[in-house]
């Protein structure tokens, strides 16, 4: 398994030694087990450099400053109640990518979201953006069903509050595929990913870059790092994290952490937006 972990940027050289230690072993399931663990991960890498160069709607912008949004993915109900109270006290908005299924349940990052949270973060000013129905990824459901899903999100979400339609959608777990992208990248203005990056110049609208922000994996330095980045090249950067919460899951954040990145953020000169305002205020006609 070391030797596995040590090459794990060479698929080929993984594949051999998993061959040789299986011809070894006494219990094969244990040497099986990473090989297919590598297979999906192999597969994940795959289908996201595809989707990054099919199904493209470039566009083109310059930048005298910074934009940065706001992400928070499946809406815990701490993400606007804890993380939405802590923007609208800097005086901006996010985006929350919705599973309208989740509505009212609990799971790996919380409780998610209320009636009353979904009504309150809209009349606050707060985005309310697209995931699936049903929250499954693209490797859980085929690509018709995948779609009857968002579709169905929709759906739901005009039931709630009548008159809004999503504009902007991510995918659960940050799972893409050529075949589910195809399918419904077209329904939305722009999609998020999960793929790092900050979005600059000539970019595909079909797949924005974005940056984690998890209190396991952010940290001071990386923000002192990116807020220096963004002042020497101004550029598009969207943060995702899920809840937000003192003991956060290792999805999400502290209100420390996030309080920290949006101040340094704004000392970078950048304008705070949710992703759809962001895309309207900088983004030129679409190719």
């Amino acid at each position: 398994m070391s030797h596995i972990l040590e090459i794990g940027r060479f698929p080929f050289l993984q594949a051999l030694v998993v061959v040789r230690n299986y011809r070894h072993t006494k219990n094969p399931r244990t040497i099986l087990t990473p090989f297919k663990d590598l297979r999906g991960k192999a597969r994940k890498r795959m289908d996201t450099k595809i989707c990054e160069l099919v199904c493209r709607k470039t566009a083109s912008f310059t930048l005298d400053h910074p934009i940065a949004s706001f992400t928070f993915d499946d809406f815990p109900s701490s993400a606007y109640r804890v993380g939405g109270r802590i923007l609208e006290d800097f005086n901006l908005r996010g985006t929350y990518y919705t599973s309208l299924g989740l509505q009212g349940t609990s799971g790996a990052s919380g409780e998610y979201f209320s009636v009353s949270d979904l009504k309150d973060a809209y009349i606050n000013g707060h985005e309310l953006a697209c995931h699936t129905f049903s929250h499954k990824t693209c490797y859980q459901s085929s690509a018709s069903k995948f779609e009857q899903d968002v579709a169905m999100n929709a759906g739901h979400i005009s039931e709630q509050i009548p008159g809004l339609h999503f504009q902007t959608f991510a995918y659960p777990q940050g799972v893409v595929s050529p075949l589910h992208h195809q399918r419904v990248s077209s329904r939305f203005k722009c999609v998020r990913t999960i793929a790092k990056g900050v979005n600059r110049g000539i970019f595909n609208l079909n797949f924005l870059r974005a940056i984690q922000l998890y209190e396991t994996t952010f940290s001071l330095a990386a923000l002192a790092n990116l807020a220096e980045d963004l002042r020497k090249t101004p550029g598009w950067v969207v943060f995702y994290t899920h809840d937000v919460s003192d003991a956060p899951s290792r999805y999400g954040v502290t209100p420390g952490l996030l309080e920290a990145t949006i101040s340094q953020i704004l000392s970078s000169g950048a304008q705070v937006l949710p992703v759809a305002d962001a895309l309207n205020a900088i983004v030129r006609e679409p190719r």
